[in-house]
């Protein structure tokens, strides 16, 4: 005589497999998600040591070095989270990186506000794009 699964079993089981599932679905999609975000504070990091440095440079009438320091102390305001460099500190090739402690991407802007992936600003790392809101649906 065999066992048989009742009704309840078969249904609990189904269930089960279908939430199993629906995570492997959802779980890395929403990592992806956390890294955009993280990303997201780097760009505006990015483009607000880029404003601020432009604010120094207008307000001293000067293409004195712009390093992290001066950044700060004309409104720069870094997030822990993220490391933040000014890698080449001249108006005419100005260039910072920034990365999110919990992203695995890092990130540059150049004189021209333009953002691309890796830490230099020769644009080889990637894409470029203008240093704009990004849009979040």
């Amino acid at each position: 005589m065999g066992y048989a699964l009742s009704d309840h079993a078969k249904t609990s089981s189904h269930k089960t497999a279908i939430i199993g599932i629906l995570a492997a679905i959802a779980i890395p999609q929403f990592t992806q998600y956390k890294i955009r975000a993280y990303d997201a504070h780097s760009k505006q990091a990015l483009r607000d040591m880029n404003v601020t440095c432009k604010i120094y440079w207008t307000e001293t009438s000067t293409s004195d070095e712009c390093n992290l320091a001066k950044t700060k102390e004309h409104g720069f305001v870094q997030n822990p989270e993220v490391v933040a460099n000014v890698i080449s500190t001249l108006p005419e090739n100005f260039c910072a990186s920034a990365k999110h402690n919990s992203s695995p991407n890092t990130y540059s802007i150049d004189s021209a506000a333009l953002i691309s992936s890796g830490s230099t600003c020769s644009g080889a790392g990637g894409a470029s794009t203008p240093a704009t809101p990004e849009l979040f649906l």
